[in-house]
Parts: C-alpha cells; sequence; structure tokens
C-alpha cells in the first residue's frame, strides 16, 4: 500500500489558495488533491469507562495543487458551495427561474454542513495544519 504524502500548510495567500511545505521533491504533482486537518486532536472517550481510545483530526477542507516547486507547493479550494435562500422563497420561485447560487468553496468551511463540525474558532485554516493526501 502506497503512503500518502503528508505535510504542513506553510503560509496562507488569500481565501482560496496556500502553500503546502512539500513540492515536487516529496512527490507532490499538479492535480493531486489533499486534505487540511485541524491541528488540534479531538480526543475520543469511552462513554462507559472514560477511558480515551483515541483521537481524530477533523477536515477542514480540501484542496487541489495547482502549481509545483522543489520544497512547496500551491493548493487551492475547488469545491463549490450551494447557497440557498429561504426555504419558504425557493418554493416561491419553483415555478420560476432558480435563484440558486453555487460559490466556489474557500478555506473557511461552513461547519453546520459537517457532521459534529470543529467549534468556529477551529474552523479556521492556519499556519502549520497538516495535510494528507486524498486518494
Amino acid at each position: 500500500m502506497k503512503k500518502l504524502t503528508e505535510g504542513y500548510v506553510a503560509y496562507i495567500l488569500n481565501e482560496r489558495e496556500l502553500v503546502l511545505n512539500i513540492g515536487s521533491k516529496s512527490g507532490v504533482s499538479i492535480g493531486m488533491k489533499f486534505k487540511i486537518l485541524s491541528c488540534k486532536p479531538t480526543t475520543i472517550f469511552d462513554p462507559i469507562t472514560g477511558k480515551i481510545i483515541g483521537e481524530i483530526n477533523r477536515e477542514k477542507v480540501r484542496v487541489i495543487c495547482t502549481e509545483v516547486h522543489d520544497e512547496f507547493s500551491i493548493c487551492s479550494t475547488y469545491r463549490y458551495i450551494h447557497n440557498y435562500q429561504s426555504i419558504a422563497r425557493m418554493f416561491e420561485q419553483m415555478s420560476g427561474p432558480s435563484s440558486n447560487k453555487e460559490e466556489i468553496e474557500t478555506l473557511r468551511v461552513n461547519s453546520s454542513d459537517k457532521p459534529a463540525p470543529l467549534d468556529e474558532i477551529d474552523s479556521y485554516v492556519r499556519i502549520g495544519d497538516k495535510c494528507v493526501e486524498l486518494v
């Protein structure tokens, strides 16, 4: 089994682009996709014994590599978020043109779209967040 490429967020260029501290020397190529993880793992406790049974790093956002250098790469968000007006407004417009809008996902994901969301403060992508290649 191939080991997944891992690295860290080295710099944030703007609300859609960031720099990873891994590049072609680490096997990164244009088009590779990564998930950016929370730098603070969530500790999982057994509800019966109270014992720590593990930790998980929550996903903040997914990015795709758009530019590769030897020691770093530039990645951008690529998924779209569907923004809908109120449900009542959607029903009103079912007979007419749709007002549904799509927006490109930014580095700050709407945490209500994910199960057991990160705290708002933890949902922001930061320098030092871990990244793991998506397969």
